[in-house]
């Protein structure tokens, strides 16, 4: 059967590509005609999940042919995605019922659902691959799941809207941003209870802050260092991102960046972070051994996540708020140009070999294939599903807002 999957962005026409030796296809009146996806495209490895918020489900495509191979049923507005690191369970948290449901990658089944917290939304696997951490933002919880028993072990409280989890690398430690205050938890893996409560603003520019402030604008998340000894957490109220000592749990240095800074995104190799800051619509990108501020370039409006790619070449920055994609050369510093994805883009993965882009659009429930050689679009999968959300892929490059 064809699918009418014609990419906007393509000339019309007949075209054929035979794309990386591994797929080709023809374009005939807008129609992609293609074969059944064989069992090996169906490894976990080589595809990408898209939680669909609308539409309660989550799509598979296959990055080797770019076709849709499943949709998996799941829960209410689905936000995220993750896998144990064998790739063996996946998951996807449900914030619409609260729960969070299980599946097998290999045959698209739906194992269990379990119910969670009010609003389940990020989500971490440990290093050792025993536990999955859950944020329930509502509730100011975080769920504690044996992996191995799919169950609920243990609930802490005392969160204020937790957003993104990171484990150190050695698994000792978890840091989970409060989006809803000026703090970072942390917990203690072993004893499973939090240890520390960090202020990331500096003291002094917190204390200026107004008690009437409409909403707080904390982390949504603690980027770690390749080697786990430094966090970094951008602060939207005090326009400053807090590189902490993750032995002490405590800040060592405040960088002032650009205005309502969003979260650092680390270069594949570490020794940048990006910081899109929504505020003034630029991204700052810090060096990290000197830990300062190594240059500021444009950006757009409403930045929702940055994708480092071939070979930390270059960065796609992703803007909710034009619809494109803003393309900067890492090397030289400098916006090399921008891409057109359609409305309202979300997040984006980007393949383990970093040739390849998978962005999810909203608002034309569709995914956009950019190839990071060229930054020209290589396809538009449409019909994805119901507002697509997040795009994730066992060993991609991975984020969730």
């Amino acid at each position: 059967m064809c699918r009418k999957l014609f990419p906007r962005f393509l000339a019309s026409g007949l075209l054929a590509l035979n794309l990386f030796g591994l797929w080709s296809i023809a374009w005939a009146g807008g129609e992609r005609c293609a074969a059944k996806p064989s069992l090996e495209a169906r490894k976990v490895e080589t595809q990408v999940y898209v939680t669909n918020r609308a539409s309660n489900d989550v799509t598979v495509i296959d990055t080797r042919t770019n076709q849709i191979v499943a949709r998996i049923p799941v829960g209410p507005a689905p936000h995220q995605v993750a896998f144990s690191l064998d790739g063996k369970k996946g998951y996807a948290t449900n914030t619409g019922n609260n729960t969070l449901t299980i599946f097998d990658p290999a045959t698209y089944t739906v194992v269990s659902t379990l119910t969670l917290g009010q609003s389940p939304e990020h989500m971490e696997v440990s290093p050792d691959n025993k536990y999955l951490f859950v944020g329930n933002f509502d509730e100011g919880t975080v769920s504690i799941l044996d992996i191995a028993r799919d169950k609920e072990i243990a609930r802490l409280a005392g969160f204020s809207k937790p957003h993104n989890i990171s484990f150190t690398p050695d698994g000792q430690k978890t840091f989970v941003a409060n989006l809803g205050a000026h703090t970072v938890s942390v917990i203690d893996n072993k004893e499973m209870k939090v240890v520390a409560q960090t202020l990331v603003g500096s003291p002094t520019l917190l204390a200026a802050l107004s008690p009437d402030l409409p909403e707080v604008k904390g982390p949504i998340n603690v980027t770690l260092t390749r080697d786990g000894r430094y966090g970094y957490a951008a602060h939207g109220d005090t326009d400053e991102v807090a590189i902490l000592d993750t032995r002490t749990q405590e800040p060592i240095k405040y960088l002032k960046v650009g205005k309502d800074p969003w979260r650092a995104y680390a270069t594949l190799d570490g020794t940048k972070m990006l910081v899109p800051n929504n505020g003034d619509e630029t991204v700052s990108i810090i060096n990290t051994a000197t830990q300062e501020v190594l240059a500021t370039l444009p950006g757009g409006k409403e930045m929702t996540g940055v994708n480092p790619a071939n070979g930390d070449k270059v960065a796609y920055v992703i803007s909710r708020g034009e619809n494109k994609l803003i393309i900067l050369d890492l090397v030289r510093l400098e916006k090399i140009g921008e891409i057109p994805v359609g409305e309202s883009p979300e997040t984006a993965v980007t393949t383990p070999d970093g040739k390849r882009l998978y962005v999810a659009v909203r608002g034309t429930n569709s995914v956009v294939v950019i190839d990071t050689d060229t930054h020209k679009v290589i396809t538009e999968i449409q019909d994805v599903g119901q507002e697509p959300w997040g795009a994730m892929m066992l060993g991609g490059y991975n984020y969730c807002h």
